[in-house]
């Protein structure tokens, strides 16, 4: 169904195992919110709310502290990029740079 819990499931039984496996150096997060519980696009249910993805982001930084380069890609729903962006850092306890790019 694609729920919350379905992605923390994925990520803690399959991505986790095989990522520790490499023990890696950096680990890049490639953070959307096409996921988002609040996007127009998914069924009622569906999705990650702005707390989850701060839970996702504790996880990945639990194991694998000051390693974790997250890229900001965006969504569907624009109202919901605040809030999600903001949880997501929240759930890193690292000094954040941040760095602005443009696509023109």
């Amino acid at each position: 169904m694609n729920t919350e819990g379905d992605y923390i499931g994925a990520l803690r039984h399959l991505v986790i195992p095989i990522a520790q496996e490499y023990q890696p150096e950096l680990v890049l997060v490639a953070l959307g919110f096409d996921s988002a519980y609040y996007d127009d696009l998914l069924e009622h249910g569906q999705g990650i709310k702005a707390h989850g993805y701060g839970h996702i982001m504790k996880i990945l930084d639990d194991l694998w502290p000051n390693k974790i380069l997250a890229i900001l890609e965006g969504g569907y729903f624009s109202g919901s990029y605040t809030e999600c962006a903001a949880m997501s850092v929240r759930g890193l306890r690292v000094c954040i740079k941040i760095f602005f790019f443009y696509v023109y």
